[in-house]
């Protein structure tokens, strides 16, 4: 069990980005309720299931890695409830890309 603490960061399209190393990410959530949800990611080509409990800024947060099985499974349970996106990182002087390392998965 970790605590997230939640920051979200929505860039605008901008040719600054446009050529930084991107992974594809693909998530859906099958619960959704005021103090509790649980979201399936596919990143790149790791697989999960997260459950985040709370509100606010910092929630406790349970991730376990899953199997495609599992993912493909509960994929249809999300239908409404998805986004896509690609996801980036880089050094904080906008320098250059940075690899993100793995999620950790308990």
């Amino acid at each position: 069990m970790q605590v997230e603490i939640e920051r979200k960061f929505l860039i605008q399209q901008d040719d600054a980005y446009r050529d930084l190393p991107a992974v594809p990410v693909r998530q859906g959530y099958p619960a959704r309720g005021s103090d509790a949800e649980a979201r399936i990611r596919s990143e790149g080509t790791d697989l999960s299931l997260t459950v985040k409990k709370g509100s606010g800024l910092e929630r406790l947060e349970f991730e376990v890695a899953i199997g495609r099985e599992q993912f493909d499974a509960l994929w249809p349970a999300t239908e409404g409830c998805r986004v896509s996106k690609a996801r980036c990182a880089t050094r904080p002087d906008g320098t250059g890309a940075v690899r993100r390392p793995p999620a950790s998965m308990t």
